[in-house]
C-alpha cells in the first residue's frame, strides 16, 4: 500500500486541527449542545485565524496551500460541526485575490459560501449555508463576485441533518462584480479538491469507528470483529481511502502549481 505522508508542517498542522475538532465534538442527540458546540467550535476557528487561512498574505490571511487545506478540511470531517468550513475556505481564497473589499452584512464570526451554479432568475438555487454565512461568492449577469447575505436571509432555508441550503435572491444593488466568469471554474476546481479532501476525512473516521465497533460489540460470546464475513468487508477499506488521498493530493498539488505560475 503506498502511503502519502505529510510533511513537517502538515503534521503539526493535523495535530493541531485534530485536537481543536475532538474538542468540540456536538451531542448529536441534543441539537441544542450540538449548536453551542458548533458555534463555539466557529468562534475558536476565528480567534485562530483559521478563517483566514486561505487567503494570500496581502490581504491579510495565512495564504496556506492548497495542501495545508486537504489537511485541515480532513481532520474537519471528523465534526459535523465543521459543514460549512469548505466553502468558506473557497470563497475567502477567491476573495482574497480581488482588491475590491466587500463587507459583511452581519456582526460577529464572519462566514461566506460559495453559489456553485450560476444565478437563474435573480436567484442562486440550493447555496450551502450551513456555516450562517454572510457572504456568498457567486456568478450573477456574466460576472463573479460577491452578495453580502442579510441576518434574515440566513434564518431562512432547510436542512438535511447538519447541511443547510438557501435559494437566495440576488439585490442587484448589492452585488459586487469582481471578476470574469471564467474565474469561476477556478473557484469550483478549488471547491471540487477540497470537498473531496473532506470526504476522504470522513471515511476515515467512520471507519475508525467502525472498528471500534466491531471490537466491542459481541455476539455469541464474540465481538462480531472476529467473524470473517465482516473481517471481509473492512479489509479493503483502508486501501481505498489511501488511494483517494493520494489523488486528491496531487490533484491540490496541481492546483497549487498552477496557482504559483500565475504570480
Amino acid at each position: 500500500m503506498i502511503l502519502l505522508r505529510d510533511s513537517e508542517d502538515e503534521a503539526a498542522l493535523r495535530s493541531t486541527f485534530r485536537r481543536i475538532f475532538a474538542k468540540y465534538q456536538g451531542i448529536e442527540s441534543d441539537p441544542e449542545k450540538a449548536d453551542a458546540s458548533k458555534a463555539a467550535l466557529w468562534q475558536q476557528l476565528n480567534d485562530i485565524d483559521a478563517l483566514s487561512m486561505a487567503a494570500p498574505e496581502h490581504s491579510g490571511g495565512g495564504e496556506a496551500t492548497m495542501s495545508q487545506l486537504c489537511v485541515v478540511v480532513e481532520e474537519a470531517a471528523a465534526n459535523l460541526g465543521s459543514t460549512g468550513l469548505v466553502e468558506h475556505l473557497v470563497a475567502t481564497r477567491f476573495l482574497g485575490q480581488e482588491s475590491a473589499q466587500v463587507p459583511p452584512a452581519n456582526a460577529g464570526v464572519h462566514a461566506a459560501t460559495v453559489a456553485l451554479r450560476p444565478s437563474h432568475f435573480g436567484r442562486w438555487p440550493m447555496v450551502a449555508t450551513t456555516a450562517s454565512p454572510s457572504l456568498v461568492v457567486g456568478v450573477h449577469r456574466d460576472q463573479l463576485g460577491a452578495l453580502p447575505l442579510s441576518a434574515a436571509q440566513e434564518g431562512r432555508g432547510h436542512r438535511s441533518g447538519p447541511l443547510r441550503f438557501l435559494d437566495i435572491t440576488i439585490d442587484d444593488g448589492q452585488f459586487v462584480g469582481l471578476g470574469p466568469v471564467a474565474q469561476h471554474e477556478s473557484v469550483l476546481d478549488t471547491w471540487r479538491v477540497l470537498t473531496a479532501a473532506y470526504l476522504v476525512g470522513a471515511c476515515d473516521f467512520v471507519l475508525a469507528r467502525t472498528v471500534t465497533y466491531v471490537k466491542s460489540r459481541h455476539q455469541f460470546g464474540r465481538p462480531i470483529g472476529a467473524y470473517q464475513s465482516i473481517q471481509h468487508g473492512l479489509a479493503d477499506l483502508p486501501g481505498m481511502i489511501s488511494g483517494a488521498r493520494l489523488l486528491v493530493g496531487k490533484a491540490a498539488w496541481a492546483l497549487d502549481r498552477h496557482w504559483a505560475s500565475r504570480n
